[in-house]
């Protein structure tokens, strides 16, 4: 269902763009390009998206990793 709202999107977006850079093309294909430039839209936005997920998630592992030497390190030093 989403990719079928991304194609109906795309295909407004394709010929919004089409009318504001004056492309004079066939409708058919200013539709279809905005569908697929949808779907490679989306696709490249959670490409980046889980990029920046992972990078977040090794920062709160290093974090982490940080914290737990650092009490290690004031129990160790105690004794």
């Amino acid at each position: 269902m989403p990719i079928l709202i991304y194609l109906i999107l795309g295909a407004a977006a394709g010929y919004l763009g089409a009318r504001a850079m004056g492309l004079r093309s066939d409708p058919v294909t200013v539709l279809a390009l905005g569908g697929l430039g949808a779907l490679v839209g989306v696709m490249g936005l959670r490409l980046v998206a889980s990029l920046l997920h992972a990078g977040a998630l090794l920062g709160a592992a290093v974090l982490g990793a940080l914290a737990a030497l650092w009490l290690w390190r004031l129990v160790v030093e105690r004794r």
